[in-house]
């Protein structure tokens, strides 16, 4: 007899194995499969992030750079098993109280 633990743990294993198996899908593509709708300037984010090295993102105010953050962060994590991301900010709270609040949101 399977418990519903044991179907889920089956569940989880064999969505590891695929990932494994499979290419990363490209983080647009991730983001709109996860129901994350990420406007122009977002999206020329994420490109940047997938095929280059380093990106610098240089805007004001309100225009989503912490949620477009965490979307990568979660793309990451979730089409690269084992991946690891690191964050940073000038303080603290810019780590834990914005860009991780939208982490947690997103999860």
């Amino acid at each position: 007899m399977t418990t519903a633990l044991d179907r889920r743990t089956f569940a989880a294993v064999a969505t590891r194995a695929r990932k494994r198996r499979e290419p990363p899908r490209s983080a647009v593509q991730w983001a709109q499969d996860h129901g994350i709708h990420w406007w122009s300037a977002q999206r020329a984010i994420a490109e940047s992030v997938e095929h280059h090295k380093r990106t610098a993102v240089r805007a004001g105010h309100g225009v989503g750079k912490s949620y477009t953050a965490a979307g990568l962060a979660a793309w990451w994590t979730d089409t690269h098993p084992g991946g690891l991301v690191v964050s940073s900010a000038p303080s603290a709270h810019q780590v834990h109280g914005i860009l991780w609040e939208e982490i947690r949101g997103l999860h």
